[in-house]
C-alpha cells in the first residue's frame, strides 16, 4: 500500500497592497532531516497566482485549514532568509481595527 504524505500549500498577500492585492502561492516540502546539519531544511517552489486561488484549491479537494496574520521583519544573508514575526489570528485582527476605527473617527 502506499504511504500518504502531506502536501502544504500556503496562500499570502500583503495587506499593504490591498484593494488590489498579489497572491503567492507556496508549496513547502518535508523536512529534510539530516544529522550533519543543527537545523532542518524545507524546500519549497513559491509562485504568483490569482485571487481565485482559494476556489481553485476547494475545488481540487484541498480543505481550509485556518488563516492568520504575521507582521514583522525579514532578514536575508545569502539564501538563507529569517522571518522574525508577530502571529495573530484574524479574529483579533478585525477587533483591533474595529477598535482603531471606533477611537479614531
Amino acid at each position: 500500500m502506499p504511504t500518504v504524505s502531506n502536501v502544504s500549500l500556503r496562500v499570502r498577500y500583503a495587506r499593504d497592497d490591498l484593494p488590489n492585492p498579489i497572491y503567492h502561492l507556496r508549496y513547502v516540502a518535508s523536512a529534510d532531516l539530516d544529522k550533519s546539519q543543527s537545523v532542518s531544511v524545507r524546500q519549497f517552489h513559491d509562485c504568483c497566482v490569482t485571487k481565485n486561488i482559494q476556489t481553485f484549491l476547494q475545488e481540487l479537494g484541498f480543505t481550509y485549514d485556518h488563516e492568520f496574520f504575521a507582521k514583522g521583519d525579514i532578514f536575508r544573508k545569502g539564501r538563507m532568509k529569517i522571518t522574525v514575526a508577530k502571529i495573530s489570528t484574524v479574529n483579533i485582527l478585525k477587533e483591533i481595527e474595529i477598535l482603531n476605527c471606533f477611537l479614531f473617527s
